[in-house]
């Protein structure tokens, strides 16, 4: 089941509070990843396209983990048969 799907079967509220979260830590994610990988001088000396692409890129790669994990919560069971290999069956 897709995460849209997922989303109609509880309140509008719970989707509201949701893109809230994820906004609210997007920022803190990023901090981390600067500050783990030792980004700082790096992206102080990139140029305003370059920051701009990188947080355009940053923020893809963190939408997509957040919602997936939603999505894991939500139906764990459902998560992991969508998103196995297609050649290889779950094993159990």
């Amino acid at each position: 089941m897709k995460l849209e799907e997922q989303l109609k079967e509880f309140p509008e509220e719970f989707t509201l509070a949701m893109e809230k979260a994820k906004e609210l830590q997007f920022g803190n994610v990023v901090d981390y990843a600067i500050e783990v990988f030792d980004l700082k001088n790096d992206i102080d000396s990139m140029t305003d396209d370059d920051f701009r692409s990188l947080v355009i890129f940053l923020r893809q790669i963190y939408n997509f983990g957040f919602y997936g994990g939603v999505s894991f919560t939500l139906d764990p069971e459902s998560f992991i048969k969508q998103n196995l290999p297609n050649d290889k069956e779950e094993t159990k």
